[in-house]
């Protein structure tokens, strides 16, 4: 009887061991399958950006279209809107089941006024030869989103903004996950994937990202994340991918015609 009773217990440990790891086997394989599209969407929009010259407006009408002026010079529909979701249909892709859908911030700065000054990424304007007519070669081209990502540069190092979009730490190497306490830097954009909700905030969102939600994407609730490579924990699984503007700008120098 003790044998058995052993033998049993050993067996019940065995089981419990063996559910647990196929529970895991779900929520790993997602985070892995979040993590190669991020990259698949990050190859995507530098390709859009080369290009057109700019990156592409946010989402905010949930439509996978960017969301764009039909007037005037500044691209976007809202002359400062930074954040909404990607514009999968614009980038020639098809929208993706809910917990893959990423929100997506990009720089912007808009200065029209003072072209060599001006940083919003989102818009195409003429920065590299103002002296450009229009209709010449090279007018409003990949050159142009170069000399904006130089200028956002300059405006966020050594101290990023926190009126743009940006990311903290990763409760680890880069620090405390606290957008007001540690802030690291300023992408060029930002990508989020909420994969499920694990901290039971209502949105499949987590951690600091869980202020995101569809009502508060044009007023730009939130522009901060986690680090990129930020562990999945019991309450976190979120994927976030950034583009540093110096990484993207050398990207499309070494690229450009």
């Amino acid at each position: 009887m003790v044998e058995l009773a052993v033998a049993m217990a050993v067996l019940g440990l065995m089981t419990w061991a063996v559910s647990a790891a196929f529970g895991n086997v779900g929520p790993a394989r997602d985070r892995e399958r979040a993590l190669q599209m991020g990259e698949t969407l990050r190859e995507t929009l530098r390709a859009f950006a080369l290009r057109n010259g700019h990156l592409p407006c946010p989402d905010t009408d949930g439509n996978g279209w960017e969301s764009r002026a039909t007037t005037g010079n500044l691209r976007c529909a809202s002359a400062t809107g930074q954040f909404g979701w990607l514009p999968y249909r614009t980038l020639g892709l098809d929208l993706p089941a809910d917990k893959f859908r990423a929100t997506y911030a990009v720089f912007r700065s808009p200065d029209d006024a003072v072209p060599s000054s001006d940083a919003d990424l989102a818009v195409q304007l003429e920065r590299s030869n103002p002296a450009d007519p229009v209709g010449t070669v090279g007018y409003k081209n990949v050159h142009d989103l170069i000399a904006a990502l130089n200028n956002a540069t300059a405006q966020t190092v050594p101290t990023p903004l926190v009126t743009r979009p940006h990311h903290t730490g990763d409760n680890g190497v880069q620090g405390a996950i606290d957008c007001t306490a540690n802030v690291r830097a300023n992408p060029a954009y930002w990508l989020a994937m909420p994969l499920e909700d694990r901290d039971g905030s209502g949105s499949r969102s987590d951690g600091v990202q869980a202020t995101v939600t569809a009502a508060t994407l044009v007023a730009n609730a939130s522009l901060c994340v986690q680090a990129p490579g930020t562990a999945m924990t019991s309450d976190n699984d979120d994927v976030v991918i950034v583009e540093p503007l110096g990484v993207l700008a050398g990207w499309l120098q070494a690229r450009a015609p």
